[in-house]
């Protein structure tokens, strides 16, 4: 075989491996992003409550409304803790999962109340909790300043247990006297004014048909797209070389 021969034979394998690589590389990405792009679930409190330093053996768990901070009037101020419990679906709490948010709803502050976040345990009962026999905290996620509106906290995966996660949200600066209220599942007119979770999966939502159409279609596309654009690649190739000829 001549070396001109034997050069054109090894251009236009590198060429295929080349427009092959990228058209692969076409088509494999779509599929990867989605994939890391994942879905999302939210589950409703289905557990929340108040409990007020003022009267320690009252429950509150079916009031309207939630409270947190520090009560306003005579000094020295009574705090009031608010405790929301959470159940993710036994049918997503397995799964892997990126990242977690827990979001919080309130409708009237008094002031700025500076809040913390607690992690405690999921053995409480709404209609028995009070001050006297609120559950130990555990770990402290964090704190947030509040004045009556909305906001979110990040929590982590091992943090929910057997897909359960219980918090309290309670006054940091119990000198400084302010209340921020919410609604309570008794009291709210709709879901989007209680508090509710929000986990972010890793992986393809098989039970969303718009995802499955969606992702369908951008990879019957790509292939599609590859398809036409490797025989475009090669045909142009075999031309160059009859004219060199």
């Amino acid at each position: 075989m001549s070396y001109p021969r034997l050069s054109q034979k090894i251009k236009a394998r590198n060429f295929i491996v080349f427009w092959g690589s990228f058209l692969l590389f076409l088509f494999i990405s779509p599929i990867v992003i989605i994939y890391f792009q994942g879905y999302k679930r939210t589950f409703q409190v289905d557990k929340d409550t108040y409990v007020s330093e003022q009267y320690p053996d009252t429950n509150y768990g079916a009031a309207n409304y939630l409270r947190v901070g520090a009560a306003e009037g005579n000094y020295p101020f009574y705090n009031h803790n608010i405790y929301l419990h959470f159940t993710i679906s036994s049918d997503y709490w397995r799964e892997a999962w990126r990242e977690a948010w827990i979001y919080v709803n309130f409708y009237y502050g008094s002031t700025y109340v500076d809040i913390g976040i607690n992690l405690i345990s999921n053995n409480w009962d709404e209609m028995n909790i009070t001050w006297n026999n609120r559950p130990e905290s555990t770990i402290s996620l964090g704190h947030l300043f509040y004045d009556g509106t909305s906001d979110r906290f990040h929590i982590h995966s091992f943090q929910i247990i057997n897909g359960e996660i219980s918090v309290c949200l309670y006054p940091i600066w119990v000198d400084w006297g302010g209340i921020i209220e919410g609604h309570s599942k008794e009291g709210a007119s709709n879901s989007d004014q209680i508090a509710y979770i929000e986990v972010n999966y890793i992986g393809y939502d098989l039970t969303d048909f718009g995802m499955v159409l969606k992702a369908s279609i951008i990879i019957l596309g790509v292939i599609g797209l590859t398809v036409l654009a490797y025989y475009v690649a090669v045909r142009l190739n075999l031309i160059s070389m009859k004219r060199k000829h």
